[in-house]
């Protein structure tokens, strides 16, 4: 792997260790926060009784939507969340699995992992397990789950591609891939893909959606149904969490700015051939 991916992947995983540790890690990013308010999480489409029924150390989203709403899982399905984080749409997921079903949770960032790991020791949820694990390379044999989901995360990893050639591998066939994440309107500038603070804050590796759903058909997966498709427009809320991330550094803020409408997300459903 090239050394400047290398450094670039070390310093994501950094970030979200300090969101995690810290509760200092600032994003630009309203779900990213440390401390998340019910209402942010009402807001991704959250109910209140999904947010009170899972521990408080998972009540960390940081998505775009509540996925597991839209991935029509079914009692006794096995089901993979790719960079799960804190766990919440483990938990949420393994409710509508029940207790037949199983639902594991990779991620890069062990911070985020322990708190998952504790959060599940304070569950009464057994049907969860959650690992260590890069998504380009994980550790299950080929066709064994019946659903992945993914939630704003494919958007952090540099080669799109090999993510999803490896979510197609763990896959059955028949089965299906239900993800939200960043997407870009056209192509962003050098100056910003080559910055590791947007890249942490889901920015700097979004790519244009007709690139996004071309590499999930060239893996296999057909019937590509759009669920929701947002373009950001941001406002004064937005505003100031753009200077608290940033901090006094004036051309990435403007930077930041400049991208109003340029910057959205998607979220699917598709089905493995």
């Amino acid at each position: 792997m090239p050394t400047e991916e290398t450094k670039l992947k070390l310093e994501v995983r950094h970030f979200y260790d300090k969101l995690a540790l810290e509760g200092t890690g600032q994003t630009c990013c309203t779900s990213c926060a440390a401390e998340v308010r019910a209402a942010d999480l009402l807001s991704l489409g959250y109910t209140i009784r999904e947010i009170w029924a899972v521990p408080p150390e998972a009540r960390l989203s940081l998505g775009c939507c509540n996925i597991s709403a839209f991935a029509d899982l079914k009692p006794g399905e096995w089901v993979l969340d790719v960079g799960c984080g804190a766990g919440l749409d483990v938990f949420l997921s393994a409710r509508k699995v029940g207790r037949e079903g199983l639902v594991v949770g990779v991620d890069v960032s062990p911070s985020l992992l322990a708190r998952a790991k504790v959060a599940k020791l304070k569950s009464a949820q057994n049907n969860v397990e959650f690992f260590l694990s890069d998504a380009e390379k994980m550790p299950y044999r080929d066709e064994v789950f019946d659903v992945v989901i993914s939630n704003c995360v494919v958007n952090l990893i540099p080669r799109k591609l090999e993510v999803f050639r490896e979510i197609s591998r763990v896959v059955k066939k028949g089965g299906r891939l239900c993800l939200s994440d960043i997407i870009a309107v056209g192509e962003l500038d050098k100056e910003i893909r080559e910055n590791t603070k947007f890249w942490a804050a889901c920015v700097s590796g979004a790519v244009d959606e007709s690139k996004y759903l071309a590499f999930i058909e060239s893996v296999g997966f057909t019937d590509i149904k759009i669920i929701s498709r947002k373009i950001f427009k941001y406002g004064p809320v937005d505003v100031r969490r753009f200077v608290e991330y940033f901090k006094g550094d004036v051309r990435a803020l403007k930077t930041a700015l400049s991208l109003d409408g340029k910057i959205g997300s998607l979220t699917l459903i598709a089905y493995k051939r």
